[in-house]
């Protein structure tokens, strides 16, 4: 596919008149034709990555952007470094999309290489003998029980965090880490901090105690960051590979569709239901959408909610006010 389809005509001013007229005129006819190469993108090949035209260059594309946002909730669309959001950003619980975070500072602190394993780390006796105890709780956790003892690679558990959103093997993570849980979090709250996440707070790093919160727009620019590192777009949007070989999907139910190649789930009674996902586009770097706070009780709502949004990213010639079910208006830039 082609990459960039036009550029915008400049990002300072009110200056360029005939340039704007020319590329709302060039926008609309474009928009039809880009429709329909995206729903062909959508079923091609598998073995192809699927990659979405987008008319995103800069903050006044996003603006002018017809946003549905969720009537409840929060959200938030980022692309080619520049972030939109919703009107009610607060902090709110975010559940496991915590697991962002845990996994940026995990590869912070071991780099992991394209296609390789990286270090080994053994399963603690004191995590195994939680396993009970967290499944007690409900919460998310490898399918099968480790051993103590039992290793992981550095791969396998950011895929088990990732995929199956295993609470044990982050825990674990953060002890691999630093060598003590709180300390651990210390440095996911002073990434935050150096990151300019103003509204962001976390209490562990799973995402299980409720006091882990964020906004929309915070979690849209650590997602960002993430991407740059070298493996972890991969391991966000891989299953999870079992020790006897076991393989375990991905929750997220939007991988693969609409060029999307990686995102986190999240949902708690606490939090709601909350995704986060990023997909492939012909600027070069990659859209991100961000969902917080949907309903429990409605298995879909948070896949419904970034599924709106997706579908209007690729064409810029929406209304120019954005707009949605949350409130009508152009809302400031995070």
């Amino acid at each position: 596919m082609p990459s960039r389809l036009f550029a915008s005509p400049g990002r300072g001013g009110r200056g360029g008149g005939r340039l704007k007229w020319l590329a709302a005129f060039t926008t609309a006819g474009v928009g039809l034709m880009l429709g329909a190469n995206w729903l062909m993108g959508v079923g091609g090949a598998a073995d192809e990555p699927v990659v979405v035209k987008t008319f995103v260059q800069d903050r006044d594309d996003l603006r002018r952007l017809d946003i549905p946002w969720p009537a409840q909730g929060q959200a938030a669309v980022s692309a080619n470094g520049r972030t939109v959001a919703s009107p009610d950003q607060r902090s709110v619980p975010i559940a496991s999309i915590t697991k962002v975070m845990t996994a940026y500072v995990f590869l912070r602190h071991h780099r992991l290489e394209e296609g390789l394993p990286g270090p080994s780390y053994a399963y603690s006796v004191e995590e195994a003998a939680r396993y009970g105890w967290r499944a007690a709780r409900n919460e998310s956790l490898t399918p099968e029980r480790p051993a103590a003892g039992e290793v992981f690679t550095q791969r396998r558990a950011l895929e088990a965090m990732m995929a199956v959103s295993a609470n044990n093997v982050a825990h674990e993570i953060a002890r691999w880490c630093s060598g003590d849980e709180t300390v651990f979090v210390k440095e996911m709250n002073d990434t935050a901090r150096s990151m300019g996440m103003e509204s962001t707070t976390y209490t562990d790093p799973s995402g299980y105690d409720p006091g882990n919160v964020s906004t929309a727009a915070d979690q849209a620019k650590l997602f960002a960051a993430a991407l740059k590192e070298p493996s972890f777009a991969a391991v966000a949007g891989a299953p999870y590979v079992a020790a006897d070989g076991t393989r375990n999907a991905n929750r997220n139910p939007l991988l693969g569709q609409a060029g999307v190649f990686a995102g986190k789930t999240g949902t708690t009674t606490h939090a709601g239901r909350n995704l986060v996902v990023a997909r492939r586009t012909s600027a070069g770097s990659p859209e991100i959408v961000v969902v917080l706070g949907q309903a429990v009780a409605e298995r879909r709502s948070a896949v419904d909610a970034v599924s709106s949004i997706l579908d209007v990213l690729p064409d810029g010639s929406r209304a120019s006010a954005v707009s949605g079910p949350g409130g009508t208006g152009k809302y400031p830039l995070q």
